[in-house]
């Protein structure tokens, strides 16, 4: 019966700790520098709540799927193999936490790739004996730096973030489906 509850408490204690991580890093500004830096972090921080959302409900879904299974331990063959079905199709479920955690992967990459973009474009586009244009320069390169730090930052994250949740999941329907 217990075993019904884990991946909804080990859900609940991930998303508690990725909520006091996102309110620790408000309050220490990252978020707003991230934000403001690039619009491809706040997509992958979008990626990032739709996962999490996403496996909650899987893991009541396996909480109620469970349950069914539990309460009724002399069920008739075909209702058990219902409930074995959806169980097993929930199991799928952990294929879109990957493909939500490829696609926040690959948004970090291209943001790195635009910041450095933007670094090559306004630092080769200069005369270096003029002192303002070299300073407008170093301020469009940190401009660039900056959004390929924070997209890399954010989609790595997410991306791990996203598949241990899935993965608490997938380990959880595997196990029951063994049993």
């Amino acid at each position: 019966m217990a075993r019904s509850y884990r991946p909804l408490l080990w859900w609940m204690i991930i998303a508690t700790s990725m909520g006091v991580g996102a309110y620790f890093a408000y309050d220490h500004g990252y978020i707003q520098s991230m934000w403001e830096s690039s619009w491809m972090s706040a997509v992958i921080g979008g990626l990032l709540l739709v996962g999490t959302l996403v496996c909650g409900n899987g893991c009541v879904q396996f909480r109620r799927i469970t349950k069914n299974l539990d309460d009724n331990p002399k069920r008739e063959t075909s209702g058990r193999e219902v409930q074995m079905k959806k169980l097993k199709k929930l199991g799928k479920l952990s294929d879109i936490g990957l493909v939500i955690a490829e696609v926040c992967m690959a948004l970090g990459f291209l943001g790195t790739l635009g910041g450095f973009k933007i670094i090559l474009d306004d630092g080769m586009n200069m005369d270096a004996t003029d002192v303002q244009a070299v300073q407008r320069a170093i301020a469009y390169m940190n401009q660039g730096l900056a959004v390929a730090i924070w997209t890399t930052i954010a989609g790595i994250v997410a991306s791990i973030l996203v598949i241990v949740q899935f993965a608490v999941l997938r380990y959880s329907v595997d196990l029951e489906c063994d049993d």
